[in-house]
């Protein structure tokens, strides 16, 4: 069934770079370039109006990688700044590695501050070499926009306009987690709490409402919420629908129709206030829960109506103490080339008008009619689509490759409002007759061995090459008919549903589906932290997160997780890290294993080095698929790369099997053959019983088993724990025993939520620290035990072999090289025993022989330095001759020059003369 709304949320612009590129330059150029005034102090998310069917929410990223993580999770479009005359920055790449694990959304890089290099040819290399660079974290063609450089503080106009049109050309596709879960980013938050409760108790918990955009899908009124950065999630939740005040609709906009609002100004219709209408959530049965809301809960909300519903009193004003963004809100004006409306909320009513004098087409019965131009564009989509089923077949039209091409070039298109298009139930007959020829083509009649056989028959000049109908597997024709019928069928409750829910209220549909995506909701939150209201920044994105019911229950993660390649520590087991995952950020302890072979969960102390591996952590469930990645910190800035791992959930389960590896060790002290007994393993008959059976190992590799405790008093009787074992061989006495046993490990149940939202200093939160951090701050050395020291090897003396004796009649049969032979003993010489005696000299001749070790390295050392002196002078006299060599050369050059010239003029009058 097409769950696709029919007039989609704002698309989320997100403008993300390093401090001082940019990023505030660029918001207020596109502000501008739409409203056609000069707005500046923005401060969180702003909604405006782009087109006839699209609309943007831009939001600028701080340089904190909490918002990082937020806004990667929300925005559908990232505008990535880089500075070219710095380069990449690492806060480029760690947000390119955290869209990565949270789906990655669209991406065009934005190259600023190109003014800055004055030769051309640098210029061209340099952005030759960010691109390359920019493709290789990305993919190959990736969009990289070029900003020039700054005209008053502003980007040129032109350069503005051509990044306005990528952007509205931009298509985005479905990400998988925003699909299967809602979520709503707060335009602004209100304090609506009682007055006088808080002047009575002026720390006491506030009631806040928010308001938004639903997106990803329906936003059921019982669901629960989570806010990233706040220490609690909403167990219990409704919503009410918020209409935005409609304006009329004009064919030109007038730009005396602009009124600009300030900051907190109550919203205005037809002149009069914006009023709420209350709905008693008693009236329904899923609004109203039988049992009392916990704490935190969140109350019920009233739609907001238009002005011709009966008023009542407006709330009171005073009670919004909680500063709004700079944010305004402008009605459409004539003679602008698109519509433009922008505001912190905007009217999800307002529709095209329905007065249009192209001519319809009905495609099917009971269909809205639709345009020729429509109907073949969305032809011209649906052939695309099928193209890329596998239908293979047919050309792109020539408006598809027109679209195509505006995508790439970004540049050269038309209006804005000329993309976007209706979306109709029925398949179009102008193009389903040609997808059904093409998709015939694309099936095989046999697929089966005995076929292709005699494909190959057939081929060598075998028998006719035509099947029979025995041997045809299905019917084409009866498979396209189903195709045809199913998609129907699939349209028809597309329209049924449509149809049904068209003439319903809002309030009776939410009961229904829930709060469809495209809808601006506003959510009041009750006991709600007033550090939350107090430490308000609306620089920092506030998102409120769908949660389905499984995933509020707490339990064990099952996760492959790898150590980044750009963090320098290896991760050790049960040290903390904060985990982003969902749209959770908390701290937990996880636990490092590898998987044997026999799926036997071995727990490891590091994570390994260039390779992947599994871990266990306590958390909320999660789906699995779902990426997530691995923080030290989150508090303070540092020059190294931050993101310490990244993974994947594969599953969540109640219950661990993580065990660690135990060896026992032990000696023999009696040995019979194959049987030895051992001491020291055990200390006691019970934990030997326990053990029968099991495999046991020397240190020469001698594999054994347990057999029996030694009890009694006989001559074997050893200390108590030793037991019998029988081996494959006979060991020996300095043998030592070992059996290998595991031993479970239980996964600490550590989950605390990172509640940045909830101080002042939003990047300065500060978790649990790991015992690495806090002996190093506390100057505390690594406890050593005496068990885990090396003690000295104490080895007997060498031990005494009997040497090889080889029978006689052996040595008759070996070779003569191979036997032993008897020879005498070499005599000794003079030399030799005179080596053997010390000489010990006189005084008078050890002063002799000092004489003549002096003169001898007087003499040597004159010798030295004669040869010096003498490779001196060589080198030296060397010199001159090619000094006086290149002289001779150079004079003897100029000497063939005059003879040469000379000759010249006598050659010259002697044919002078002869003529």
């Amino acid at each position: 069934v097409d769950r696709t709304p029919l007039e989609p949320p704002p698309v989320v612009v997100a403008i993300v770079g390093p401090p001082k590129v940019g990023k505030t330059t660029l918001l207020n150029g596109i502000l501008k370039h739409y409203t056609r005034q000069k707005i500046s102090n923005i401060q969180g998310p702003v909604t405006l109006v782009t087109g006839k069917h699209r609309r943007l929410t831009l939001i600028e990223c701080n340089n904190d990688l909490t918002s990082m993580i937020d806004v990667a999770k929300i925005a559908d479009l990232i505008l990535l700044m880089v500075d070219a005359s710095f380069g990449f920055e690492m806060e480029t790449f760690e947000f390119l590695n955290i869209c990565q694990v949270h789906g990655f959304p669209k991406v065009m890089g934005i190259l600023t501050h190109l003014d800055s290099f004055k030769q051309p040819k640098t210029l061209k290399k340099t952005k030759k070499n960010l691109k390359h660079r920019f493709w290789t974290e990305l993919y190959q063609g990736a969009k990289l926009f070029y900003l020039t450089g700054m005209v008053y503080g502003e980007y040129p106009r032109t350069e503005i306009r051509n990044l306005c049109r990528f952007i509205s050309v931009m298509k985005f596709r479905p990400l998988t987690w925003r699909s299967s879960h809602s979520y709503v980013l707060a335009d602004r938050m209100e304090d609506i709490t009682d007055p006088e409760k808080l002047r009575v108790e002026p720390h006491c918990n506030r009631n806040i409402s928010v308001y938004g955009y639903v997106r990803g899908t329906h936003l059921k009124p019982s669901t629960m919420v989570h806010i990233p950065g706040l220490s609690f999630s909403l167990n219990y939740s409704t919503f009410g629908h918020a209409v935005f005040p409609s304006f009329s609709i004009y064919r030109c906009l007038s730009p005396s129709m602009t009124p600009i609002f300030p900051p907190n100004h109550p919203f205005k219709c037809g002149g009069l206030p914006l009023r709420t209408l209350s709905i008693d959530p008693s009236n329904y049965p899923c609004l109203s829960p039988h049992y009392p809301h916990p704490t935190p809960q969140v109350q019920g909300i009233t739609p907001m109506e238009p002005p011709n519903s009966p008023h009542k009193p407006p709330p009171n004003p005073t009670s919004l103490n909680v500063p709004m963004p700079s944010l305004h809100y402008m009605e459409p004006r004539q003679n602008l080339p698109e519509s433009i409306m922008m505001s912190s909320m905007i009217d999800t009513t307002t529709t095209m008008d329905s007065k249009m004098t192209e001519s319809k087409v009905a495609l099917f019965t009971g269909e809205e009619p639709l345009s020729m131009e429509q109907a073949e564009r969305f032809g011209c989509r649906m052939r695309s689509s099928w193209r890329m089923l596998g239908g293979g077949g047919g050309e792109p039209s020539s408006r598809e490759e027109e679209e195509q091409g505006r995508e790439d070039s970004g540049i050269d298109g038309s209006s804005e409002g000329e993309i976007f298009r209706g979306c109709i139930a029925y398949p179009s007959p102008f193009w389903l007759n040609n997808i059904f020829s093409s998709l015939l083509q694309t099936f095989v009649d046999d697929s089966d061995d005995e076929s292709s056989q005699d494909e190959y028959e057939h081929e060598d000049g075998g028998e006719d090459g035509k099947p029979s109908d025995n041997e045809v597997r299905f019917d084409v024709r009866t498979l396209c008919s189903w195709g045809v019928d199913t998609c129907r069928e699939l349209s028809e409750q597309t329209r049924m549903n449509r149809e049904e829910f068209e003439n319903m209220d809002d309030a009776t549909r939410v009961l229904y589906e829930g709060f469809r995506p495209g809808l601006y909701i506003r959510v009041e939150l009750h006991n709600v932290p007033t550090e939350l209201v107090e430490h308000f920044d609306p620089t920092y994105p506030l998102i409120l997160g769908g949660v389905t019911s499984t995933e509020g229950n707490m339990g064990y993660l099952r996760t492959r997780v790898k150590r980044h390649r750009w963090y320098k520590k290896i991760l050790k087991t049960r040290d903390p890290v904060i985990v982003s995952v969902g749209w959770r950020r908390y701290q937990t302890l996880p636990m490092y294993y590898m998987e044997d072979h026999n799926l036997r969960q071995r727990m490891l102390k590091y994570t390994p080095q260039y390779m992947h591996c599994w871990g266990l952590m306590y958390g909320p469930i999660t789906p699995q698929g779902a990426g997530f990645l691995a923080v030290q910190s989150i508090s303070g800035s540092t020059p190294q790369f931050r993101i310490a791992a990244t993974g994947t959930i594969l599953e969540s389960d109640c219950s661990t099997n993580l065990v660690k590896k135990l060896k026992l060790v032990g000696y023999p002290y009696k040995i019979y053959k194959n049987t030895c007994f051992v001491k020291g393993m055990f200390n006691s008959p019970l934990e030997v019983a326990k053990f029968e059976g099991a495999s046991i190992k020397s240190v020469s590799g001698i594999r054994g088993h347990i057999k029996k405790a030694v009890t009694g008093g006989g001559k074997e009787q050893g200390p108590p724990g030793s037991f019998r074992g029988m081996f494959e061989d006979k060991l020996l006495m300095s043998d030592i025993v070992f059996c290998r046993t595991w031993y479970p490990v239980q996964v600490p149940k550590m989950y605390v939520v990172a509640s940045n939202l909830l101080i002042q200093k939003k990047d300065s939160w500060t978790a649990m620290k790991s015992v690495g951090q806090l002996r190093f701050e506390q100057n505390v050395k690594v406890p050593v035990k005496g068990d885990s020291l090396y003690k000295p090897i104490v080895r007997p003396e060498g031990r005494q072999f009997h040497g090889l004796v080889v029978p006689r009649a052996l040595q008759r049969e070996l070779p003569f090289k191979s036997k032993p032979k008897n020879e005498r003993g070499k005599k000794e010489g003079k030399r030799d025993k005179l080596m053997k005696k010390a000489v010990v000299r006189e005084p008078k001749d050890k002063q002799i022989a000092a004489l003549m070790v002096a003169l001898r390295t007087m003499d040597n050392s004159k010798k030295r330095t004669k040869k010096e002196e003498r490779k001196k002078q060589m080198a030296h006299h060397k010199m001159m001759l090619e000094k006086q060599e290149i002289k001779d050369h150079w004079r003897h050059k100029e000497a063939k020059k005059k003879i040469y010239k000379a000759l010249a003029k006598s050659e010259k009058r002697k044919s002078k003369s002869s003529t």
